[in-house]
């Protein structure tokens, strides 16, 4: 007979033990396995964290297609924007090379916009 270990056991008594449980394990996971199949492999509350982070997913991408378009007619704009700009410019240019002056309309100072 062999000698029993430390925690009074011998060694085929803790092998035995061993292989029982990894029998054990293997029967449990097997359950588990049929279990999540039955339910969709997902439990309600990871069914409901999956739906909310499709509809987020669903909004982020409205977002940003609105972000997107928001940005074009940006550009646009300060594309339109520097082309008058550049007219007004060359305008008033002509305009005081022919020696005449730029009156302002309304009675308003022709700084308000702020410098350009």
């Amino acid at each position: 007979m062999r000698r029993p270990r430390a925690g009074g056991k011998p060694r085929a008594g803790v092998v035995g033990e061993v292989g029982a449980t990894m029998n054990r394990a293997t029967a449990a996971l097997a359950e588990w396995n049929e279990r999540t199949a039955a339910t969709g492999a997902r439990t309600p509350g990871e069914a409901r964290c999956d739906d909310e982070l499709q509809s987020l997913r669903r909004v982020l991408s409205e977002v940003k297609r609105e972000r997107t378009e928001l940005q074009q007619r940006l550009d646009a704009a300060a594309t339109v924007i520097a082309a008058i700009h550049h007219d007004n410019t060359a305008l008033r240019e002509e305009l005081t090379d022919r020696g005449g002056s730029v009156i302002a309309l309304g009675g308003r100072p022709p700084e308000t916009m702020g410098p350009c």
